[in-house]
């Protein structure tokens, strides 16, 4: 695994990326209709950095999911509670350069 490349991705993660996680009693209390699964969410600023998003995450072994706008930026979403573990222990050991 490059480390310039997640500590590429954790430079866009830092300014603005967060994290989406299912309220666990809510699910208990809805079941099945509660529907709020994991996801680590990158907003792009621009289209360039959507693309750098979406290369660098590829290269990293990841599958992010279909892009949507918010405002007038592109946020790029990963889904998954594998890949919000995967992810969130990536930001965790890279150093920023």
């Amino acid at each position: 695994m490059s480390t310039s490349k997640a500590a590429q991705l954790k430079g866009f993660f830092k300014r603005n990326g967060y994290y989406r996680i299912p309220d666990e009693k809510m699910r208990e209390q809805l079941k099945a209709g509660y529907k709020k699964g994991y996801e680590v969410r990158l907003v792009a600023m621009d289209y360039k950095e959507y693309l750098s998003i979406r290369k660098l995450l590829k290269e990293l072994g990841y599958s992010p999911g279909k892009a949507y706008a918010k405002g007038n930026r592109r946020i790029v979403p990963l889904y998954g509670r594998d890949n919000y573990k995967d992810f969130k222990e990536l930001m965790t050991k890279t150093k920023m350069a």
